[in-house]
């Protein structure tokens, strides 16, 4: 089965605080304009569960099940990074929820628990 999602490998290495940044500034933008584009979301939301620290990933993974909810073209790729966004947070049983769901090509509802 091909796929077109990143290795995990990639999920380790962190983005600068420049480029966050710049994702962070880009999706505050949109979101002062009360229009924050797909787009916009998913990138900030991937750099936000890039990071090392905590509550950049707590905020990714919120981020995410947004777009998966709102986004069914999106939850392919939005099941990769909750899975990851999760594991890096050590909730391992969600993580391994999510990573069912993208392997098996279900849908699955976030749970909106304190992440």
């Amino acid at each position: 089965m091909s796929t077109d999602l990143p290795y995990a490998a990639d999920a380790e290495v962190s983005l600068s605080y420049d480029e966050l940044e710049v994702l962070k500034l880009q999706y505050e933008k949109e979101l002062t304009q009360a229009h924050v584009t797909v787009q916009t979301k998913f990138n900030y939301a991937w750099g936000l569960v890039k990071s090392p620290m905590r509550e950049h990933q707590v905020e990714g993974v919120r981020l995410l099940q947004d777009l998966y909810r709102a986004e069914p073209t999106r939850r392919r790729e939005c099941l990769y990074y909750l899975a990851l966004g999760h594991y890096k947070m050590g909730n391992f049983d969600e993580a391994r929820r999510f990573n069912g769901a993208l392997n098996l090509g279900t849908a699955v509802q976030p749970v909106s628990s304190g992440v």
